[in-house]
């Protein structure tokens, strides 16, 4: 039996998430910008897990992947790396349909 839903949060350098995505839905966060964020439902089997992508590594790393909802995905936090000479950092994940 699939335990209750929770939201599924990257905080650590290797966290990593795998289910099959049952749904793909749309967020907004007017303060981080005026675009929507996917928010993916995922089942890992032992639970239903929310994986809301606003941050810009991951939105990014989905749609790279082409996530499509029945896909089998794992997402995994790699880390952070310094995108330019004024220190902007960016999460980076790693997408990976099965």
């Amino acid at each position: 039996m699939i335990g209750v839903v929770s939201e599924f949060s990257f905080q650590y350098r290797g966290d990593s998430v795998t289910g099959t995505v049952e749904s793909i839905g749309a967020g907004y966060a007017i303060d981080l910008t005026p675009d929507p964020y996917p928010i993916l439902t995922l089942s890992t089997g032992r639970e239903t897990v929310v994986v809301n992508a606003t941050n810009e590594g991951l939105r990014h790393a989905l749609t790279a992947a082409g996530v499509e909802v029945g896909q089998l995905v794992t997402i995994t936090f790699t880390g952070v790396r310094k995108i330019n000479s004024a220190g902007f950092r960016r999460n980076e994940y790693q997408v990976v349909v099965t």
